[in-house]
């Protein structure tokens, strides 16, 4: 019997490869394989995105004008930073119409849940090589993926997303084997402030399940999280454009962050802001060669952390402006409908995303696509009282 061909089964093929190709790229299994024949398969994958937009969508033809011409300013940035994360999730982005957000969560929870797993025991056999860092003394390690922290966002961006599919049924239980993996993740990892934002979302989705429920305090607490998907990026911007070493509660703020807000400071001197992005060199520490540069060189480290820096150091302002508007686009819509999960989920990526990069990595980040796929928003609806 003949399978129908539809736009819906072309992008979830192709969200399977990218997510399989990308969370391979992000471990040690690198040590057989070439980096850019890997991308030329995502690159494929693209393509076949694109195909879809033109073939499957039906948009009018000023419509294809408006998302091409945003995939064009993707693939400007791509060419000028050497990063290829947001050209794929713009992609992404702009051909979900008419795919089901459920699906695609679900493929992503079981597709990225076994490529862990998997992971996870080549590395213990001996397989791939299981990176270990130091902290203090404190043993760090990655299992399998290129940095510990890594591994942690993996396992935030993951439990975003099983609360998400789960949302309706999620109970105390739930909630209590969520903290047992958040301690085991941080005993492996010692990554602290993943793991203060795993405890950091419980609290919200409490929130957000009151607000549905239609508590009115719940409700109004929620109300203002699309609000603060602007207003947390702008002020960490400011800590960054101000920070002084000099200044005690700024150096202790930047302890506190790991020293995010001094490197933050550094990108800003020495690279600057551009319209349409640039190539930063970046020195960090995943994967082997980040390993021994951490045990021989450790001063030579720069990495800018924070996905928002990135977005105005290596992206370009123009491109920076059209995710947060597409965050703050999502996380409206979810509120005007009352129905609260979304908009607070969107909060801790954006939380999450002022220390960590992964906003724009297909393979931690899938709730960008939320913008225009089908079935996103979940939960009872809790204004009633209105």
């Amino acid at each position: 019997m003949n399978t129908e061909i539809t736009g819906e089964s072309l992008y979830m093929f192709a969200f399977v490869v990218v997510l399989f190709v990308s969370f391979i790229i992000n471990t040690t299994f690198m040590s057989y394989l070439v980096v850019k024949y890997l991308n030329y398969i995502a690159y494929l994958m693209v393509g076949l995105l694109l195909i879809k937009i033109v073939t499957f969508d039906h948009y009018q033809w000023w419509q294809l004008l408006i998302l091409f011409g945003i995939f064009g300013l993707a693939v400007i940035s791509w060419r000028k930073s050497k990063i290829t994360s947001l050209m794929i999730m713009t992609a992404f982005v702009i051909a979900a119409r008419n795919v089901d957000f459920d699906k695609i969560i679900h493929t992503y929870l079981w597709v990225n849940g076994i490529l862990l797993s998997m992971t996870f025991l080549y590395s213990v056999i001996g397989v791939i090589t299981n990176l270990t860092y130091y902290r203090s003394r404190i043993p760090r390690l990655a299992l399998g993926i290129d940095y510990p922290t890594d591994l942690a966002a993996y396992v935030l961006y993951w439990i975003f997303a099983w609360c998400f599919y789960h949302y309706e049924d999620l109970t105390f239980r739930d909630y209590f084997v969520i903290v047992i993996v958040d301690l085991l993740m941080f005993l492996v990892t010692n990554a602290r402030l993943d793991g203060l934002m795993i405890l950091l979302f419980i609290i919200t989705i409490l929130l957000a399940k009151r607000a549905d429920s239609g508590k009115k305090i719940s409700i109004n607490i929620c109300k203002t999280f699309w609000f603060l998907n602007i207003v947390l990026p702008y002020v960490y911007f400011l800590f960054n454009y101000f920070y002084s070493g000099d200044n005690g509660i700024m150096r202790r703020i930047n302890g506190l962050l790991s020293g995010r807000l001094e490197l933050g400071r550094r990108g800003l001197n020495t690279y600057g802001l551009t319209v349409f992005g640039q190539h930063i060199a970046e020195r960090g520490w995943g994967g082997s060669s980040g390993l021994k540069m951490a045990k021989k060189q450790p001063w030579r480290y720069f990495f800018i952390d924070s996905s928002y820096m990135r977005l105005l150091l290596i992206y370009g302002l123009l491109i920076g402006a059209l995710v947060v508007v597409v965050i703050i686009a999502i996380s409206i819509r979810s509120t005007l409908k009352h129905e609260y999960l979304l908009t607070a989920i969107m909060l801790m990526i954006t939380i999450s995303s002022l220390i960590d990069q992964h906003l724009l990595e297909i393979t931690f980040n899938p709730f960008l696509i939320a913008l225009l796929a089908n079935n996103v928003n979940y939960g009872v609806k809790g204004d009633n009282y209105e």
